[in-house]
């Protein structure tokens, strides 16, 4: 990454979004998009515009107006069960976004770094690699693999990140991710039903955007597992969550997926290996304490709990 580089970014006030803006280089110019008439950040050598990826027009005029190196792609509808609901707007969102960025990177030579999920995998194989073909169970798996496959098949310079049980502090709008859920739940006094069935890598958003960061100074390309360095089940990561913060464990009721009967069918054991992304990267990727821990403090802070 040259010190005039020219980063758009979409998806910039989602929970991504926001920690690669705060955690962005001073080198660079950060050009933030999103669907709010308003930027929520503000910061040296960034700015911010209004802009739906699904109007092709709209993209066109951006890209080449911006004339972008580099065009990370943060957006996703990743409500699975709603994705299920509301497949066409799950395709809108997942694909053809990407597929309208795409198109408009080819014109100004950008690379395209997208975001992806460990979901394109059917949770047969326990643990996972970059190399591993997609195998999804549910709609929402599908429109991630399909993603993919556009972006590899582009004739682009890409990197595509798989992550995992993505959460942290959302500063900007509040949005709940399965951690913040858990806490206010328990805070409440209500009895929770989690899975003990359903393993993955919980990764904390700051972590992964880091990650963004390195392949971008590293100029590295390819697919990589971006997710926390530990694979669990949502049990004992929710009880992980309420030692963390002294909540009462006794909320907690295991059920099987088969119990909880969700909409969209999940992928059962699912480990990503992330040995090459630490290697390549020269990156740490937390474990759930080492997430948590940062997650609570930030957490606390905001809610100016003591």
């Amino acid at each position: 990454m040259n010190q005039k580089s020219k980063i758009l970014l979409a998806g910039c006030h989602g929970l991504l979004g926001q920690y690669i803006i705060s955690s962005k280089p001073d080198s660079c110019f950060l050009h933030g998009i999103d669907i709010d008439d308003v930027s929520l950040v503000h910061g040296t050598n960034y700015d911010h515009q209004k802009v739906d990826i699904l109007k092709s027009r709209e993209i066109k005029d951006l890209i080449e107006d911006v004339n972008p190196d580099i065009i990370i792609n943060a957006t996703a509808f990743t409500d699975v069960d709603e994705c299920e609901n509301r497949k066409e707007h799950c395709w809108q969102i997942n694909v053809e976004g990407l597929e309208n960025i795409i198109k408009y990177a080819k014109r100004v030579n950008a690379k395209v770094i997208h975001i992806s999920s460990d979901y394109i995998f059917d949770g047969k194989k326990e643990i996972y690699y970059p190399a591993d073909l997609g195998s999804p169970l549910n709609y929402y798996g599908k429109a991630k693999l399909a993603a993919e496959n556009l972006l590899m098949g582009s004739g682009l310079d890409w990197a595509i990140l798989r992550t995992s049980i993505l959460y942290d502090v959302d500063r900007l709008k509040g949005k709940e991710n399965f951690v913040t859920w858990v806490i206010k739940n328990l805070k409440k006094g209500s009895r929770i039903r989690i899975v003990n069935d359903q393993w993955g890598n919980p990764t904390l958003a700051r972590n992964l955007a880091e990650v963004v960061w390195r392949v971008i100074s590293g100029n590295h390309s390819g697919i990589y597992n971006a997710a926390g360095s530990e694979t669990c089940d949502r049990l004992s990561f929710t009880n992980n969550i309420a030692e963390t913060f002294d909540l009462d464990p006794g909320l907690i009721q295991q059920v099987t997926s088969a119990e909880l009967n969700q909409k969209a069918k999940r992928p059962l054991k699912i480990g990503l290996d992330i040995s090459n992304t630490e290697r390549d990267m020269k990156i740490k990727m937390y474990n759930i304490i080492e997430g948590l821990t940062i997650f609570k403090n930030d957490y606390l802070s905001l809610h100016r709990v003591n």
